[in-house]
């Protein structure tokens, strides 16, 4: 400006310190912010290629997962095994293979197991309340699992079985079941081959070793089969079941004396058919006669069948033709009825009876020596061979043929219901090998000559205290307390009196020791059972001897 005409200057000072630092300081935000911008961009970048990455992996890991369900899905189809997956309803889940429709005949998708199995009212019940345990686990599943469904029964008889499985969750609680499914038929089959081809190679083996005597059950074996036809065509009023069940029980025995196990199986049976006629609930006798009658008729094909299959065998073997041995017995006989009736030697006679008619004991039942082993080796125990005494002596054996073949069952029993175990014995004190002995005499009975056979074992006894209950329950008119020990025992004898709770292989159907009594009774014998408990049982049967038979009664024996 000017000032009395001068210039004059006006200086003005500012502080700019602090535009100065914001500026400095907007400047550095901003490059933050570029740079946080161009972060932000790469992360941008990054984020999209990562999810183009992460939907192509997705897929991949998908594609990973489909193919391993298929691959697992085809490995197990590939086993030829059924498995599913049962939730805690007993519903059958999505997850099966395609097995289960040819092994369990249907698809289980969405379906309770016990519809699966097809199974009805009890069983249906059982196998709901067994799912239920399962789930609430009241006990370890190994021990749950035993009581679970064992098979599926297939329409068209497939050996299908069932296992099962727990699949737990982290907790370790049970969250499902896996059944598996498996068709065994191929291998049952083989089994049953391999069992059938065995069982033949012990009859043949029996055969060779006891020709005579499989001679003689051949020859009648057709005949006994008659015989139990015949029971078919009894009325009503004559429809005795005790009396049949200890013809066929019998007939069973003799079978298994030589492994004939197919037609054994088939009096077996017949036996299990018409043993509910013996209950207090008794079955209606038409519906089990009708039963009775289809088992008959299969044990007729059974014989037929079994002949044909193994008439070579017994051709190799040495086993004639049942007419031939027939015609061969009869015929001496009829020569020795000949020459007794003529006026000839006394010592030639009875030397020709001797050489001819008269066969040692012995030889009438060593072959039960078989009976004994087997019995003993199913039953895990040991037994010695059969002790003889006085079983050379030489008798008229063919009027006692019968009895002969009813013995079996003195000789199964004296094992099953007699013989300890190794370790039960060696525990009494007692060798671990048991003993059985048949022993044969000759005596006189108010004059007469009679026979006597004793069969021994040196088990465990008959206990009367045990039977007395049963003994009460056959009679129950009795004052049990009132009889003597020896008394109690002899209940053994009557029809359906067991000491087994049980019927098993071998006992338990209450038939054998009453065919026993029955048939020697017939015969005008008696017969008798001794027993020490820990000690033993002794059978003893007194016969009286005939010493000339007639041909009827030969036939009738045969």
């Amino acid at each position: 400006e000017k000032k009395d005409d001068q210039n004059l200057w006006l200086v003005t000072v500012h502080d700019v310190t602090v535009e100065d630092q914001l500026h400095s300081k907007y400047h550095h935000e901003l490059k933050e912010k570029e740079e946080l911008i161009e972060e932000l961009e790469a992360a941008k970048w990054e984020l999209e290629s990562y999810n183009k990455n992460l939907e192509m992996i997705i897929s991949e890991r998908t594609k990973e997962l489909r193919d391993s369900n298929s691959t697992l899905h085809a490995m197990m189809d590939s086993l030829g095994q059924g498995f599913l997956i049962i939730d805690a309803d007993g519903i059958c889940g999505s997850i099966y293979t395609k097995s289960c429709a040819r092994i369990l005949e249907e698809e289980p998708e969405g379906k309770p197991l016990w519809d699966v199995l097809d199974l009805k009212n009890e069983d249906a019940e059982q196998v709901k309340l067994w799912v239920s345990a399962v789930f609430q686990e009241a006990l370890p599943f190994e021990s749950l699992e035993e009581l679970g469904p064992k098979v599926y029964n297939h329409s068209e008889s497939k050996h299908i079985t069932l296992d099962f499985f727990p699949i737990r969750d982290p907790d370790e609680q049970v969250q499902n079941i896996v059944m598996v499914a498996t068709d065994k038929t191929a291998e049952v089959t083989a089994n049953i081959a391999m069992e059938k081809e065995k069982q033949h190679s012990q009859m043949v083996l029996k055969v060779v070793r006891n020709k005579e005597q499989f001679s003689t059950f051949l020859n009648s074996i057709e005949a006994k089969i008659n015989n139990i036809v015949k029971f078919t065509r009894r009325s009503d009023e004559e429809f005795n079941v005790d009396e049949i069940l200890r013809y066929l029980h019998t007939f069973e025995g003799e079978c298994g004396v030589f492994s004939v196990h197919t037609l054994g199986y088939r009096a077996r049976r017949c036996q299990e058919v018409l043993s509910p006629l013996k209950s207090v609930w008794a079955e209606d006798l038409r519906v089990v006669r009708g039963e009775f009658n289809v088992e008959v008729a299969e044990l007729t094909r059974d014989f037929e069948e079994f002949i044909r299959e193994n008439q070579k065998t017994f051709q190799k073997v040495g086993i004639f033709d049942s007419r031939k041995i027939e015609i061969k017995k009869e015929a001496i006989e009829n020569f020795y009825s000949y020459i007794s009736a003529k006026d000839l030697s006394k010592d030639l006679i009875e030397k020709f009876e001797y050489e001819f008619i008269k066969e040692p004991v012995r030889s009438f039942i060593k072959h039960y020596e078989d009976v004994i082993q087997t019995v003993a080796a199913k039953q895990d125990k040991k037994v010695s061979p059969l002790e003889y005494i006085g079983c050379d002596e030489r008798i008229r054996g063919d009027y006692l043929r019968p009895f002969f073949d009813v013995l079996v069952h003195a000789f199964r029993n004296a094992v099953d219901h007699g013989i300890e175990s190794p370790e039960e014995r060696v525990q009494q004190g007692k060798k671990p090998m048991g003993n059985v002995s048949v022993e044969f005499s000759e005596m006189k009975i108010d004059g007469k000559n009679a026979m006597k056979f004793v069969v021994r074992d040196d088990g465990r006894g008959i206990d009367p205290e045990q039977l007395k209950g049963k003994v009460k329950m056959f009679h129950p008119e009795l004052d049990v307390n009132q009889l003597s020990d020896h008394e109690i025992i002899q209940n053994i004898f009557e029809p359906g009196f067991t000491s087994k709770d049980s019927v098993e292989e071998f006992s338990g159907r209450g038939v054998g020791m009453d065919a026993i009594k029955n048939l020697v009774e017939s015969m005008g014998g008696d017969v008798m059972i001794t027993s020490i408990v820990g000690q033993g049982s002794t059978l003893s049967v007194i016969i009286p001897i005939k010493n000339k038979t007639n041909n009827d009664q030969i036939r009738r024996a045969s």
